[in-house]
């Protein structure tokens, strides 16, 4: 089982995001190759599900505007405090993602 987290505070691409996982899911036969995805709004929701309940994750999708806070201040605390010893980390604008043009 492949486990991410995805915190950005944009509704529209995380229902996208979570769309497309649903039906990558859809294909698989091994309950390994599953992906589970935890989403969250904001870094502070994240790191309460990071920290206080001993969280791990596969890869780490981090919206770099989220409000008041830093995406690359997140990665780099997700860095700073993860078990793992490679941890990947994709920052994203979703702004340009959802772009029609």
């Amino acid at each position: 089982m492949i486990k991410i987290a995805h915190i950005d505070d944009d509704h529209n691409f995380g229902f996208l995001f979570w769309t497309l996982i649903q039906a990558y899911n859809a294909t698989v036969t091994k309950d390994e190759d599953m992906i589970v995805l935890d989403s969250y709004r904001d870094g502070k929701h994240f790191w309460e599900a990071f920290m206080n309940d001993a969280q791990e994750y596969d890869l780490v999708v981090l919206d770099i505007q989220l409000g008041n806070e830093n995406g690359y201040d997140i990665a780099q605390n997700i860095y700073d405090n993860s078990t793992h010893t490679i941890l990947p980390v994709v920052i994203m604008l979703s702004s340009y993602i959802l772009r029609s043009e």
